[in-house]
């Protein structure tokens, strides 16, 4: 199920300037039209992972 950017803003308790920080830097998404993402929460918590062991 996809969810959207609030969503990924309640999960990862971060702000919205920092969701679109983090797409800017890779993070996974998928542009629905020009106003609308939605997100694979399975696909971001991959992504987070990768960059946790990346900065080890």
């Amino acid at each position: 199920m996809l969810v959207d950017a609030k969503d990924i803003q309640k999960r990862y308790k971060i702000s919205r300037p920092t969701v679109y920080e983090l797409i800017k830097e890779g993070m996974p998404h998928i542009r629905i039209s020009e106003r609308i993402l939605r997100f694979d929460p399975d696909e971001v918590m991959r992504w987070f992972e990768e960059r946790q062991t990346k900065a080890v």
